[in-house]
């Protein structure tokens, strides 16, 4: 990683090594190490510029970027979560809708995670069926019955 500064701004270039080498795993990778960078833990913007705008690049980039700067921090204290907690993270790249998809898939990945890394306790059968309940909340195209509760 080589680190620029333009305008007051930092400017973060990551080497991808040589192109014959280069795998999608090695970009989200990449991603990840520049996302978790020291001279990015106080921005409280980034804008990632992927290599190439292909939808397989594109991609790498997005699950390096939501799924690999996972971090869980439920039980962190203010004082002691010192990086900026939430990130305003802007992808160079053209809308579309596998893009999108690749978003709702990594915020997928995330919850599980979320799921699995809290207390078995909280965690329990009514936890999981509010939280459910909280993403089909306005899909007209889920039902929710309860084995619990009569609706």
């Amino acid at each position: 990683m080589f680190p620029a500064t333009l305008n007051g701004k930092t400017i973060l270039f990551t080497g991808l090594g040589e192109s014959s080498h280069l795998t999608l795993t090695a970009v989200r990778i990449a991603v990840r190490q520049a996302l978790g960078s020291s001279l990015l833990t106080k921005a409280k913007t980034v804008e990632i510029l992927p290599h190439f705008s292909d939808d397989k690049t594109v991609n790498a980039t997005i699950e390096g970027t939501l799924i690999g700067a996972y971090s869980w921090r439920k039980y962190i204290s203010a004082k002691d979560n010192k990086a900026v907690p939430d990130k305003e993270i802007f992808l160079i790249a053209p809308d579309k809708q596998i893009f999108r998809d690749a978003v709702i898939t990594c915020a997928g990945v995330n919850l599980a995670r979320d799921l699995v890394n809290d207390n078995a306790d909280t965690v329990d059968s009514s936890y999981l069926e509010n939280a459910v309940r909280q993403i089909i909340k306005g899909q007209k195209t889920f039902r929710s019955t309860s084995s619990t509760k009569k609706n």
